[in-house]
């Protein structure tokens, strides 16, 4: 692991630490150019309905767009959550999982080929949303909810989803999700197709 990921790692769980009040742990953690691991799991603090983006924390750089946006963006729930990095990157990797979520998102855990892993941030490697290491891939709208904003969306993807195990490419909008421990994510994707 390189020093300038171990020490965004620690600024990270530093972070969440005085947020939650358990300043005093910190004085515990690994130095940036320590080898070690911290072996206690972090309960990260209950997620408020507004939520504020940390101005101190370093950030992968945005980037110009490597594609084209859709209409897609005007249809996210509770867009100020998320810190755009990319209005539109283009991605390739395997489905670890893919299914619908409660509120009619469609979801893809994507494990990146190794080009592309420079998209993940720390918080893609928690278990706390079960990502493990994947790029979450938001499907906006892709099951039909009347009640909600997608009732509007006059151009949901919704192609079925790809099956576990297949190889996929994904292009959407790079984000990092404050109201998930700032993971990255597309968010929403603008298209997605299986690797030929």
């Amino acid at each position: 692991m390189n020093a300038k990921f171990q020490l965004y790692t620690l600024v990270m769980i530093l972070i969440v630490l005085v947020s939650t009040g358990c300043s005093a742990m910190a004085t515990s953690m690994p130095t940036p150019t320590s080898t070690a691991v911290p072996t206690s799991t972090i309960v990260p603090p209950t997620v408020t309905p507004t939520i504020e983006i940390p101005t101190n924390t370093p950030l992968p750089p945005t980037l110009a767009a490597e594609c084209s946006p859709t209409d897609q963006d005007a249809y996210v729930f509770a867009p100020g959550r998320l810190q755009v990095q990319s209005p539109c990157i283009h991605v390739v990797g395997i489905v670890k999982g893919a299914y619908d979520s409660d509120d009619g998102d469609g979801i893809i855990d994507l494990d990146l080929d190794p080009t592309f892993k420079h998209f993940l941030v720390p918080a893609n490697f928690t278990t706390l949303f079960n990502i493990n290491g994947t790029l979450h891939v938001e499907i906006i709208c892709h099951a039909a909810k009347s009640e909600s904003i997608c009732a509007q969306n006059p151009d949901p993807l919704r192609q079925p989803l790809p099956k576990v195990g297949q190889h996929i490419w994904a292009e959407g909008r790079w984000v990092l999700d404050w109201g998930h421990t700032g993971y990255a994510e597309l968010h929403p994707v603008y298209r997605w197709g299986v690797v030929q």
